[in-house]
């Protein structure tokens, strides 16, 4: 984490019914009770990987794309291929994406099917991401059995450094189990100088959060990667995190 610079985005999907945002987890429940998971899942993906495609074109760095999947999609037959095509279609590599898990899919009944998705993507170049890690039930079994690359910690802990001592020894455990395992650590929720500075203590590996960006459009996303990957990015990333962190 000592470079300071942006290494990538998730991509959020939000649905407003009335002017009011629908809550995310809400959205997903719907979606799949409608049998239109796989659906909203490849418009997602088709167009994050249209702007990512964009901002390369434009020499922007963007870096990777990560995605969060649900165990439905992990479930289509077809899932890696109609990946590949989308990837293929908009001029990129699978390295320049990421699939985000939670530990939910590692504990399902199917999970032995779903790690062979996941371990087929990833040696096609995929990343994949398990989400708030700490929060469920996955063992150190489930961590060996599944292709992952980053242990991404849940915000719930996130929040509490660097006041609440319990947060601090989960957030610490973490990120030395993920180095353990051969794994990169990444913090979400961060908002505050005085985490990221506990983080980077830490030897957590990557971060984000309100502190570095909060969700944008694409308008918003171009004008913060000219920003972000300019000369005097660092300046300007000490000047967001100073204000945000008060």
């Amino acid at each position: 984490m000592s470079s300071r610079l942006h290494t990538g985005f998730e991509a959020l999907v939000r649905w407003q019914v009335g002017g009011k945002a629908v809550d995310p987890p809400e959205l997903i429940s719907i979606a799949e009770e409608a049998g239109l998971i796989n659906d909203l899942g490849d418009i997602v993906i088709d167009k994050s990987l249209a702007t990512l495609a964009a901002f390369k074109r434009e020499h922007l760095s963007p870096g990777s794309m990560a995605f969060n999947v649900v165990a439905a999609q992990l479930q289509a037959p077809d899932f890696a291929e109609r990946l590949y095509g989308l990837i293929d279609r908009h001029g990129l590599q699978p390295h320049d994406i990421e699939i985000e898990v939670t530990e939910n899919v590692i504990l399902d009944r199917s999970a032995g099917d779903f790690s062979r998705v996941l371990c087929t993507l990833r040696e096609a170049g995929v990343s994949i991401s398990l989400d708030d890690f700490g929060t469920g039930y996955a063992s150190l079994t489930h961590l060996k059995q599944f292709p992952i690359n980053f242990l991404k910690i849940d915000r719930s802990f996130v929040s509490g450094i660097p006041d609440d001592k319990g947060d601090e020894i989960i957030v610490r455990t973490i990120i030395s189990l993920a180095h353990s395992l051969g794994l990169k650590a990444i913090a979400e929720g961060v908002e505050t100088l005085d985490q990221y500075t506990q983080l980077s203590n830490f030897g957590c590996d990557f971060v984000q959060g309100f502190l570095l960006a909060r969700p944008m459009n694409e308008r918003e996303t171009r004008k913060y990667l000219t920003s972000a990957n300019g000369p005097d990015a660092l300046v300007r990333f000490w000047n967001r995190t100073g204000e945000a962190g008060r």
